[in-house]
Parts: C-alpha cells; sequence; structure tokens
C-alpha cells in the first residue's frame, strides 16, 4: 500500500492575491472564486502570508483591523457556526476602502514538500491551527491542501466513484 503524500491531495491551480491589493479585491476574489483564503505574494510573486474570511471578518467598524487573541484557548474552540457564509461576507461592508491585504494578512507561512506524508501535512495543520498549508518545491508555490480537500478525500472511497461533491443543505425539518 502506498503512502498518501501532499502531491496526491494538493489543489494545484492556486489562486492568489497580491499584497498590494485593497481588502475590498481581495472579499471580491474569494466570492468570484468561491474558497475562503489565499495565499499573498509580494511584488516579486513570492509568498508573503496568507489572507482569510476570518482575517477580514476581524477588520473592526473604526476601519482599523483587530488581530484576533489566538493566545486565548477559547480562539481555536469556535464551531463552524461561528464562520461567515459567502452571502455574509458579501453583505460585510469595508469601511476603510484603503485598507490593504498586507494590512490584515497573516505573515507566518505553513508549507510542506510536495513528497511529505500526509501524516506531516495533518501534524503541520493541527499544531499550528490553520486551515490550509502551502506545498512548496525549490521555494516555488507548487499546490495547496486545505481542510476541504482533507475531508473530501476522507469522505471518497476506492470504487473509482468522484469525490463527493459539496453543497449548502437546508436546515432539517423539525418535528
Amino acid at each position: 500500500m502506498q503512502t498518501l503524500k501532499a502531491r496526491d491531495l494538493m489543489t494545484t491551480d492556486v489562486k492568489s492575491v497580491s499584497e498590494a491589493h485593497t481588502v475590498q479585491e481581495l472579499k471580491q476574489r474569494l466570492l468570484e472564486w468561491g474558497i475562503s483564503g489565499v495565499p499573498v505574494t509580494g511584488s516579486d510573486g513570492r509568498p508573503v502570508g496568507v489572507v482569510s474570511l476570518t482575517d477580514i471578518a476581524g477588520i473592526g467598524t473604526e476601519g482599523g483591523a483587530t488581530i484576533p487573541d489566538r493566545s486565548n484557548p477559547d480562539y481555536f474552540l469556535r464551531g463552524w457556526e461561528d464562520r461567515l457564509s459567502p452571502e455574509d461576507l458579501d453583505r460585510l461592508r469595508i469601511e476603510d476602502e484603503d485598507l490593504l491585504v498586507r494590512d490584515i494578512m497573516t505573515r507566518t507561512i505553513y508549507d510542506v514538500s510536495s513528497m511529505a506524508p500526509m501524516a506531516e501535512v495533518l501534524e503541520v495543520m493541527l499544531s499550528a491551527h490553520v486551515h490550509r498549508v502551502l506545498v512548496t518545491e525549490d521555494e516555488a508555490v507548487v499546490g495547496i491542501i486545505s481542510t476541504f480537500d482533507v475531508l473530501q478525500h476522507l469522505a471518497s472511497d476506492d470504487s473509482g466513484r468522484p469525490p463527493i461533491q459539496m453543497h449548502h443543505a437546508a436546515a432539517p425539518p423539525r418535528t
């Protein structure tokens, strides 16, 4: 049995945004692409950070960015119900139209080699409390693995069927 590697799960069509983009442009791109976060690139095209819906949601109403207190263990216990939906993101008003991605992005980048075993990928995600890990070769980004990619793989089977397609389900009827 062959060990699953990062290259087996990674998405190779990696979307990214420039650190010089406005947060409003970021918001529009995330909505357009239907994703929750992306690598941020500097002027030389190399990754300089990662930005997500959480970073956008952390923007204070006064126009300044608020840094979430990740030292508080409760920060990592938030449930999925605390996440923004695409509809919430679309309604989110960015007060400071000049606020740039570099002002709200997370500057720490977590990456693994494309040959890294999945156990290593999962260890990085869990220990760093992140939802996406860049896959790199020779300092170049060749892919990205998100928690969605991992869950989609776990939900598929070896029958040759395509992975399960995820859709927002309506709430079950109350009885």
